[in-house]
């Protein structure tokens, strides 16, 4: 799957036991109703790939929807959606920041 839109914010690098983390806002453009995603990319190499990308730019994304099931007090269960990047590329870059 394929997501073309504005990197509306880029968040730290968040580094976990076994793993590097990267998020970033993700708005979509040339819909009619234009939907704001949050997306994530996982391990040194894919995370090193957002060092060129700036918010404003507008970048075309790869990503795999991942989930997973997990357990809240009272034993009920929830799904949680993550969008894993597993690509990125530059469809071009404005000057002006999209915040």
């Amino acid at each position: 799957m394929t997501i073309t839109g504005v990197v509306y914010r880029l968040f730290p690098e968040e580094k976990h036991r076994d793993f590097l983390k990267r998020r970033f806002w993700l708005q979509e453009l040339n819909v009619k109703y234009p939907q704001m995603w949050e997306l994530e990319m996982w391990h040194d190499d894919d995370v090193s790939q957002l060092k060129v990308f700036k918010e404003g730019d507008v970048v075309a994304c790869d990503f795999l929807p991942k989930g997973r099931m997990y357990e809240v007090a009272g034993g009920d269960k929830k799904v949680k959606i993550t969008l894993q990047c597993t690509g990125i590329k530059m469809v071009y870059r404005t000057s002006v920041s999209s915040r």
